[in-house]
């Protein structure tokens, strides 16, 4: 009888935590319609995401590998900029022939970052299935004018 009783007691006391992810942790993951906001920039080439946790939250970053087409890196970060930009996603930074933040009033919570090859390589040692990626990008187009998309949640 008391051990019933203690049961129950551990039981109320614990199933809000699991309910509330607060015991096991939570997953904070890009919408399915962002990730086709990311491949509508060109012709995607690659694609893979990668988890991180962060005191006990998994972050899912979602990656496309796109080729939308330019002869330059540069010229490729400004049409995936358009492009985004024209299913509503707005610049906020960027850094001219290297990366661009952008964010939308659809996806408060939620970050792309667009890249040049070159400065997603200098910026560190990619994941390892971010480098497949890279290397299986890299054998459909070999000039490297594509672009890398990365989406993740920034409200964790």
């Amino acid at each position: 009888m008391k051990r019933n009783v203690f049961v129950r007691w551990v039981i109320a006391l614990i199933s809000p935590l699991l309910l509330t992810g607060c015991l096991w942790g939570a997953t904070l993951d890009v919408d399915d319609a962002v990730t086709r906001d990311m491949r509508s920039a060109g012709k995607v080439l690659a694609e893979t995401k990668t988890e991180a946790v962060f005191d006990s939250t998994t972050v899912v970053t979602r990656i496309v590998i796109a080729d939308v087409g330019s002869s330059n890196a540069e010229s490729a970060l400004l049409e995936a900029t358009r492009r985004l930009q024209a299913r509503g996603w707005k610049v906020s930074d960027r850094r001219p022939a290297q990366w661009v933040e952008m964010t939308a009033n659809g996806w408060p919570d939620i970050q792309i970052s667009i890249f040049s090859p070159s400065f997603f390589v200098s910026s560190g040692k990619p994941e390892p299935q971010v480098e497949k990626a890279l290397q299986t990008a890299r054998g459909k187009d070999a000039s490297e004018n594509f672009v890398i998309l990365d989406a993740h949640r920034i409200d964790g």
